[in-house]
């Protein structure tokens, strides 16, 4: 049993970085696209590519909850921490509301950013 979930979890460990590596490729080509007429805004998109140092998070400053916006920055935490917690379990229906794909690369590839979509966080 250990090493069918190890198998399992190196599966989709792989499938996940090639993922990563998709959508990286993506945002960096459709970032220089963008700003192909602004060489600030390209050496700038250069720089994160090839700086070696991690760069300091920009946190969230507020959030869209239940159609309030709220600030506190405890309460952001733990709407975050419930919202990727609970991801796995809510999996089913996320994909059930997009299930016209046929395969599940088009699938993650095209609604990636609705998953962490906050303003349809609720808080209970």
């Amino acid at each position: 049993m250990k090493n069918e979930n190890e198998t399992k979890f190196k599966i989709y460990q792989n499938k996940l970085s090639k993922l990563v590596k998709i959508s990286k490729k993506k945002y960096y080509n459709d970032y220089f696209i963008e700003n192909s007429n602004n060489v600030k805004n390209t050496r700038k998109g250069i720089k994160q590519i090839i700086t070696l140092k991690p760069q300091k998070a920009n946190l969230p400053t507020k959030l869209v909850m239940s159609n309030s916006i709220t600030t506190d920055t405890k309460s952001i935490a733990n709407a975050l921490n419930d919202f990727f917690s609970n991801i796995g379990k809510n999996w089913p229906s996320l994909y059930l509301k997009y299930q016209i794909y046929h395969h599940w690369t088009t699938f993650l590839f095209l609604h990636h950013l609705a998953f962490i979509y906050l303003s349809l966080l609720q808080v209970k």
